[in-house]
């Protein structure tokens, strides 16, 4: 009898379930966890459907090819789309109120329409192996090349994301738009001293090994790919680093969709992504710790101390994404056959 009640009930459920509106969302791929997804089902009354991504080209291609509802993307992301979002009467912008000063700041400066919202934030900086390199928190890009141990290096092989770092490291500010691939090739050569440079996006492939020296990585990245590990150290500062952001962005005033996007966009859920990717919220967000990840509380803390002086990530137009994105392929060619990349991990 309870097996019948339980089966009859788990139909209607299902039923229930079917018939709800569906919300279709584009975001990063492993975003947000499968509680989260439920718990907003449940609140709005709806059917979720992610559609995950891996790179910023790989968004923008899906955002062009289909029909989202709500668009979760970075902020090298957004000149591009911009002329396509619809605002409409669609205003989420309240939530904003209750965010960090910095961020409160940083959100009204930048004058985005009333239907996005900074959906989380990191930094770029250095991981280091602590078993073959030490670094002081206050050392420039060229200060950590020229001082680390071991034997390999890795870094993005998104060009959006390696954008700022090359234009450090060449032209003294993350400002600008490096395009000469010979040039980066070159560059990179002369401060490598013969270690192997990686490029990629998988960091937990190559962290591990004993000879790993350094990453140029995302600090959530840096905090994930640690777990129960002791020897690995994180630094940032406004010399190599600038504060990142993903935007949330409803995309049409379905009410579905609006409940959705204040659901995800709200200080309890943006909190508890951040508990469990190790990104930061645009709310204040005090530490716990974590045995598990010991580099969180490191990371937390450098993030915290630079805030006020570590400005925003300078958004590029499509154009100057283009033409650096080539210039980017060209040179990791480049570097590749002229300087005996070889590594395979």
């Amino acid at each position: 009898m309870r097996l019948s009640i339980f089966i009859l009930f788990s139909i209607i459920s299902l039923q229930v379930r079917s018939e709800n509106p569906a919300v279709n969302i584009l975001i990063w791929w492993d975003y947000i966890d499968k509680s989260l997804i439920l718990k907003a089902e449940k609140q709005c009354g709806v059917r979720l459907n992610l559609n995950q991504y891996y790179t910023s080209s790989e968004f923008s291609k899906q955002f062009d090819k289909d029909k989202y509802d709500i668009a979760v993307y970075s902020d090298t992301s957004y000149p591009e789309i911009m002329s396509k979002i619809i605002e409409t009467n669609i205003d989420i912008s309240d939530l904003s109120k209750g965010y960090h000063p910095r961020f409160i700041r940083e959100y009204r400066e930048k004058n985005l329409p009333k239907n996005t919202l900074f959906f989380q934030h990191a930094i770029t900086g250095i991981l280091w192996n602590t078993d073959n390199s030490s670094f002081d928190h206050n050392s420039t890009i060229k200060d950590v090349f020229s001082t680390s141990g071991g034997d390999v290096w890795v870094m993005f092989s998104d060009s959006a994301e390696s954008m700022p770092f090359m234009s450090m490291l060449m032209l003294g500010n993350p400002s600008g738009v490096p395009l000469k691939s010979r040039d980066m090739a070159e560059k990179l050569n002369n401060i490598s001293h013969g270690k192997r440079l990686l490029f990629s996006n998988n960091l937990g492939k190559v962290a591990h090994r004993s000879d790993f020296s350094l990453a140029y990585v995302w600090s959530g990245e840096a905090v994930y790919e640690t777990k129960n590990k002791n020897n690995f150290d994180f630094t940032s500062n406004n010399k190599i680093s600038s504060i990142l952001s993903d935007y949330l962005t409803v995309l049409n005033d379905k009410k579905s969709s609006v409940c959705v996007g204040r659901f995800f966009s709200q200080k309890e859920t943006s909190l508890a992504i951040s508990d469990t990717r190790f990104y930061f919220p645009p709310y204040p967000y005090p530490h716990k710790e974590n045995a598990e990840y010991p580099l969180s509380s490191k990371v937390h803390k450098v993030f915290y101390e630079n805030i006020e002086e570590m400005n925003f990530r300078v958004t590029k137009s499509k154009s100057d994404k283009s033409a650096f994105a080539k210039a980017w392929r060209d040179m990791r060619i480049i570097f590749k056959s002229n300087y005996e990349v070889k590594s395979k991990y």
